[in-house]
């Protein structure tokens, strides 16, 4: 399933723009039911696969500004904005590109200009691409799919925080 979100997520194929259409509104995914069988499979991928992706930047148009990941984290997280804002804000990467330098407000300036160092921008009109953090070249495939999911998570041992040693195994539980 996180493939099938990954795949949603780029909106390369038909049936991703036209699920796209039904569950955005308003740079949100809606919270209403919906009666698709695919977005009921994927939609609990969907934050990991936000959370996990990166946009490289091309001519900045696919990408929303405010609150895409492009840079380290989304703008308005570094900004500190009020997640109730963050669907007010529909501003593409574009817009504040222009003959290829950024044309930024300095307040915004002021608190991602070191960041905006490190992104390149092209000479010549290039698509925006989404890319997969954990894949060494930017798409996911199955196994990268499989090994985020299989990611090994810390083991507690019980066992030593249920008994101790001075109670008897049939009463820790009581204790």
């Amino acid at each position: 399933m996180l493939k099938l979100c990954w795949n949603f997520f780029k909106r390369e194929s038909d049936w991703a723009a036209v699920l796209g259409y039904r569950v955005h509104k308003k740079n949100e995914t809606v919270a209403h039911y919906l009666s698709s069988k695919i977005w009921a499979s994927i939609k609990d991928m969907y934050p990991q696969v936000k959370k996990s992706s990166t946009w490289s930047i091309g001519n900045g148009s696919k990408v929303n500004f405010w609150t895409d990941r492009w840079l380290s984290r989304p703008i308005v997280d570094i900004m500190n904005i009020h997640v109730s804002f963050h669907t007010k804000f529909k501003c593409s990467v574009s817009n504040f590109l222009k003959d290829g330098s950024w044309h930024l407000p300095p307040d915004i300036c002021g608190r991602v200009g070191n960041q905006l160092g490190n992104i390149a921008i092209p000479l010549f009109e290039l698509e925006d691409s989404l890319i997969w953090d954990s894949s060494p070249n930017g798409d996911m495939l199955f196994r990268d799919a499989y090994s985020f999911l299989r990611q090994t998570k810390p083991q507690i041992n019980w066992e030593k925080i249920i008994r101790h040693k001075y109670i008897p195994p049939s009463k820790s539980f009581v204790v």
